[in-house]
């Protein structure tokens, strides 16, 4: 909680509407929301400071989407449309029923396996669990990936790009695990994970020690890059770099990857004109509902109807089709392993049940 000062000295001025983005607090908070799908509990999301700091980034970064978990009772249209305009999606859940919160947050953890702290992470050698086939864009990248294999000595790249929580990283998982990618690049496939603020050098040195078994010896990042590029230079190898967010983070690693790169971004704009570029939105219908089917061996015709509502309900995103997912077969247990019982059969209560 901040005193009208504070407000002041943090964030700029005296105004509501005033923000300084060069101070620390709206610099922090900015990185922060542009970095990662946040989840608003228990905040009021009215007109203050934080949310015009949200609006801004929706503006700025149209790809960014935040979440909210908000009682029934504001679901009214100027309410809608006013999160609408923040990229902010509505959870809800019924007015007084505050359960559905910790409910919600269980199901959260349930659908986030936990990531290794940055550096190389290990290749999978089978696609990511219930991994749901998206052959269109699997296949194009898969062919850039595979054309002009041969010519060793120049570093092409191809990117999946799109907005966050549409499943990039695991359709890069997938490609991974196919068997003719990993035959086309038998000197090895390394993976590198990015994100907002990384460590770079630390990341290179991860890379040189996986490829060399040594140390790197050096704190500078350009001879670094060009340490690591040396052990790559005339192999058959693939790179991975994901969720990449500025071109100075992505270069460093392109300088030190003399062969072919897989890319995943959400931003465009710091991709070169050359790289092949695959695009990654929203999941078709049939393929959002083999989503919120996964681990449910139950396959009734007389709930697809209520699963394709649902899956256009969460707009055919993969990240909120996970989690509806996890719901589901929480529901799914709870409630006789019917799931028919589950759903309910009715829009309110998919509603109500987040």
């Amino acid at each position: 909680m901040l005193t009208l000062g504070e407000y002041t000295r943090e964030y700029g001025g005296p105004k509501p509407g005033c923000v300084n983005f060069a101070l620390p607090m709206p610099s922090v908070l900015a990185q922060a929301l542009g970095a990662r799908p946040v989840l608003f509990l228990g905040c009021s999301l009215k007109s203050d400071r934080t949310t015009l700091i949200v609006a801004k980034i929706a503006h700025r970064l149209p790809g960014t989407v935040h979440f909210a978990v908000v009682s029934e009772s504001e679901a009214a249209p100027d309410r809608l449309r006013q999160l609408d305009a923040w990229n902010i999606r509505p959870l809800f859940f019924p007015a007084g029923h505050f359960e559905k919160i910790e409910q919600l947050l269980a199901c959260v953890a349930d659908a986030s396996p936990a990531l290794p702290p940055g550096g190389p992470r290990p290749i999978p050698k089978e696609p990511p669990p219930g991994f749901v086939p998206r052959p269109e864009e699997f296949e194009q990248a898969k062919r850039q990936l595979l054309q002009n294999h041969g010519h060793g000595s120049i570093a092409l790249s191809t990117a999946l790009s799109g907005a966050g929580g549409y499943g990039k990283t695991t359709l890069a998982q997938a490609l991974c695990a196919d068997q003719e990618i990993r035959n086309a690049f038998a000197d090895g496939i390394f993976w590198i994970d990015i994100g907002q603020t990384p460590n770079i050098l630390g990341g290179l040195g991860s890379l040189y020690k996986e490829l060399t078994g040594a140390k790197l010896a050096t704190v500078d990042q350009r001879e670094a890059s060009a340490m690591v590029a040396k052990e790559l230079e005339n192999r058959w190898a693939l790179l991975v770099i994901d969720d990449v967010w500025q071109r100075g983070h992505l270069k460093a690693f392109l300088d030190a990857a003399p062969c072919k790169r897989l890319i995943t971004t959400r931003v465009v704009e710091i991709l070169d004109e050359d790289v092949d570029l695959v695009r990654v939105d929203e999941m078709g219908p049939g393929q959002a509902v083999e989503l919120l089917l996964k681990g449910i061996p139950e396959r009734g015709n007389d709930v697809r109807g209520a699963l394709q509502d649902l899956a256009h309900r969460l707009g055919y995103w993969a990240l909120l089709l996970e989690l509806a997912n996890a719901k589901l077969r929480v529901l799914k247990r709870r409630r006789g392993g019917a799931l028919a019982a589950a759903l309910d059969l009715s829009p309110a209560n998919i509603s109500a049940g987040g």
